[in-house]
């Protein structure tokens, strides 16, 4: 009789299909032990597009209520609007039932959220006690959050159902006013070690540190797409002045239309921290290459 290879090696056997389904039904099909490694692939990345009544999400929870065998393979998963024809449809995320979805995913490493509109944790509905959950990275794209009181609520009452995210990456972010009256301040900072955003997003760095542990922010990636070089190095003062812990920065800007150039020294007393700075810029047309040391001699704090 022969008998059937150990399941790591089965699972190695089945990674190596790739994103072929038809090759997945057919190794699913051996055995329990072959189905299971091909349900571990299979199920690795899932992508949700939620509905305005939150019919979807809900039922993809009641799925794996009934089918944790389901729940344990799923390390990504993406929620919105797949069609970037139908970007502009003002679907909504719902904080609670988004959190009651999350924790059925124990080995959850990455949650992508793209082109929804983001509601403001209810009232009605008590606040989560002590989050738990904890991710690799969290993407924030072409997603537009509610406010009632105060810049970027909704946003505040997201990042605040996680206790740990290692990349916080946004791009894109709108904030639409609501009319209520009442609002929840934010209920809990989660600790956030790198952050990676865009300067268009209306003062996102300076809102930022009231939402998350900014002393626990090591990196920070900051880019500028349509703004002037002036607006540009304001926003990222304001970043340093926030989050005093960072340890290595990223800047990147387009060429400067305006005709400014670089300021002659960077600013940072408020970052003891620095080990390492990366600066992208598309310089015009010199007669030599120019590098950081001759804009910025005094770049670093224990620079001559």
């Amino acid at each position: 009789m022969v008998g059937f290879p150990p399941f790591d090696l089965v699972c190695d056997i089945v990674e190596l299909c790739g994103d072929d389904r038809v090759t997945f039904t057919a190794c699913s099909l051996v055995s329990s032990t072959w189905r299971r490694a091909s349900q571990h692939t299979l199920f690795s990345s899932v992508f949700v597009t939620p509905t305005n009544s939150a019919r979807n999400t809900t039922a993809f929870r009641t799925l794996l209520e009934t089918r944790e065998d389901l729940a344990h393979p799923i390390r990504r998963l993406n929620i919105g609007i797949g069609d970037v024809q139908r970007a502009d449809m003002c679907t909504h995320v719902h904080l609670p039932v988004l959190l009651a979805l999350l924790q059925k995913l124990p080995n959850l490493t990455s949650l992508h959220i793209d082109a929804l509109h983001v509601v403001s944790w209810p009232q009605a509905i008590p606040l989560p006690s002590s989050p738990r959950l904890k991710l690799h990275a969290l993407y924030l794209h072409r997603t537009d959050f509610e406010e009632v009181d105060f810049p970027w609520q909704s946003l505040s009452h997201l990042l605040g159902i996680f206790h740990f995210v290692e990349l916080l990456e946004t791009y894109h972010l709108t904030r639409t006013r609501c009319p209520r009256v009442a609002s929840i301040p934010p209920f809990h900072l989660p600790r956030i070690s790198s952050l990676k955003f865009d300067c268009s997003q209306h003062q996102l760095g300076e809102q930022l540190w009231e939402f998350v542990q900014a002393d626990q922010v090591l990196a920070v990636d900051l880019t500028a797409f349509e703004h002037t070089y002036g607006e540009f190095f304001q926003e990222y003062q304001n970043v340093l002045r926030a989050f005093p812990g960072i340890k290595h920065l990223k800047l990147a800007h387009p060429d400067p239309h305006d005709g400014t150039m670089l300021e002659p020294v960077l600013d940072l007393q408020h970052c003891r921290n620095i080990e390492s700075i990366q600066y992208n810029i598309t310089l015009p047309r010199r007669p030599k290459q120019v590098g950081l040391h001759e804009f910025y001699p005094s770049a670093l704090p224990n620079a001559g």
